[in-house]
């Protein structure tokens, strides 16, 4: 099997350890960082994406957005941030930076989950985008 039949969204370590992959090493993988691929040859990564914080400039002041993931807990933020379930990146990016008890603290501000963001932007003053491409095509409230 090919990385490339394997859902992005899943982590091919748990079919590895399986023995459900064959070893496949695609050229373009010589020029990946290490973290993007295997060592053994199982797994390269397809892509990469980043995830952003957007604010509501009409609810927050630029000098008042969260400038850190650790800004997010400040009681402000409690029932203030919208955060897409589809995009269950930003949570494992999160829970693998920060670990369980900051994510435990950010559960505590119990953010608003749903499953478009573009809905939330208008209405709330903070949501999670997974590329600035989401966060410029999220239509404005007026």
């Amino acid at each position: 099997m090919q990385t490339s039949s394997i859902p992005a969204s899943s982590r091919p370590t748990f079919l590895k350890k399986r023995g459900a992959l064959s070893r496949y090493v695609p050229n373009e993988a010589a020029s990946y960082p290490s973290q993007y691929k295997d060592p053994e040859g199982y797994w390269t990564s397809a892509y990469a994406s980043g995830t952003l914080l957007g604010f509501n400039s009409r609810q927050v002041k630029r000098a008042d957005a969260p400038k850190t993931y650790e800004d997010l807990l400040n009681p402000r933020w409690k029932n203030a941030i919208a955060i897409d379930s589809n995009k269950i990146e930003w949570f494992a990016m999160l829970l693998k930076l920060k670990g369980r008890p900051f994510m435990e603290k950010l559960a505590a501000q119990a953010p608003t989950c749903g499953t478009e963001t573009r809905l939330f932007c208008s209405c709330w003053p903070l949501a999670s985008f997974r590329s600035p491409q989401e966060f410029m095509n999220t239509p404005s409230k007026t």
